[in-house]
């Protein structure tokens, strides 16, 4: 593994992982090891960031295992980072750091990778796990650049005396209001909450982890409820990261190398499935390759093909929800009116197509569900 970070990453904040995720991860024997660091929230909140009304309510622990097999879970990204590098090191696989990868290019029945500052590297096959700047897909796909969604990001945590009072302790709320809204969360057992808020905005480079000015939030908060006001208000190290819609084709192949995660199918951040895909990409990427060890090719071909329709759908639910979150006006009185009819079952109802499915869906799905 070629990775361009000095040593094991301990950047980030918050990550979600649904039932679908969780269960590539139990696929890998990672269950008992995740459920030492995650927590299984009690439920998804929609709530007014004006006002803190509750929308609606989307009930999780006990019945996202019930109802697809593993539960919903929240973490600390690092926790998740160094549970899958651990994994991997116990599996044999060597990690080189401080090895940034510029490109590829294909080399008789292989590939040759090229570094910065070393010598390229000779390889059976290329899996480019690199990010939305892929340098990977760069080398093989020049014009497929993500462009910019008109949105940013801004991430922190809390810790746990600062976060106290959060409406629905143990709960993931996203509050909603014209053109923003925030998702807040616990991600460790100490009450830890992050937080992220997306705005209408050009904020920002194409980092993802630059630093924000307090003055950028300060102007974001004016006229949001307690508590959300406060804890933005409360947070100090602010992180920006500006969204792309990228549009890009999903995990595609050329020859012996290929892409998976945001370097493939980067997609807006509005239905939390970012990492889950990543996940579902490389179980079904590690079965295509076990089916054909000596022909990486024809593995790499044959799970763009089986991933294909997923991807597309999971990418097209993220931008539309992007769209629903930020209603203003008439269109969101009808948007909380609509969703306060549902209950929470029909509401964990809605996702039975992406938690219920990927590569280590249930073998007997009694859901189908709609987008």
């Amino acid at each position: 593994m070629l990775e361009r970070a000095e040593a094991p990453l301990e950047l980030g904040t918050g990550l979600q992982l649904g039932p679908n995720a969780v269960r590539v991860l139990a696929r890998l024997g990672l269950g008992p090891a995740l459920f030492d660091v995650a927590l299984r929230p009690a439920a998804l909140e929609l709530r007014s960031a004006h006002s803190a009304h509750l929308i609606a309510r989307m009930p999780l622990a006990g019945h996202a295992e019930k109802r697809y097999g593993a539960p919903y879970c929240v973490l600390a990204r690092p926790a998740l980072h160094r549970l899958l590098t651990e994994a991997a090191l116990r599996a044999g696989a060597l990690i080189r750091y401080s090895s940034e990868v510029e490109g590829a290019v294909l080399d008789g029945d292989g590939v040759a990778v090229r570094l910065a500052g070393a010598a390229p590297v000779p390889a059976a096959a290329l899996v480019g796990a690199d990010g939305l700047w892929s340098r990977v897909r760069a080398a093989g796909w020049p014009a497929r650049r993500p462009r910019r969604a008109g949105m940013t990001a801004w991430r922190a945590v809390l810790p746990p005396d600062a976060a106290a009072a959060t409406p629905g302790p143990g709960t993931v709320t996203a509050w909603l209001a014209p053109r923003l809204h925030a998702v807040t969360y616990p991600i460790d057992r100490a009450g830890t909450l992050n937080i992220v808020v997306v705005a209408a905005s050009g904020v920002g480079g194409e980092g993802w982890n630059v630093r924000a000015e307090a003055q950028q939030m300060s102007d974001l908060a004016r006229g949001l409820c307690q508590p959300l006001s406060g804890h933005l208000a409360a947070a100090v190290d602010w992180r920006t990261w500006p969204l792309f819609d990228a549009r890009l084709p999903g995990v595609r192949f050329s020859g012996p190398i290929t892409l998976i995660g945001d370097a493939a199918h980067p997609m807006l951040p509005f239905i939390a499935a970012g990492a889950a895909m990543a996940l579902e990409d490389s179980l079904a990427l590690a079965a295509a390759l076990a089916a054909t060890p000596a022909d990486p090719a024809t593995a790499f071909r044959r799970c763009e093909r089986a991933r294909r329709h997923r991807l597309a759908r999971v990418v097209a639910a993220a931008r539309r929800n992007g769209r629903i979150f930020h209603l203003s006006g008439p269109l969101a009185r009808a948007r909380d009116l609509a969703l306060g009819t549902l209950s929470g079952e029909a509401l964990l109802g809605r996702f039975d197509w992406l938690y219920g499915g990927g590569p280590a869906a249930p073998a007997a799905a009694a859901h189908s569900g709609a987008t």
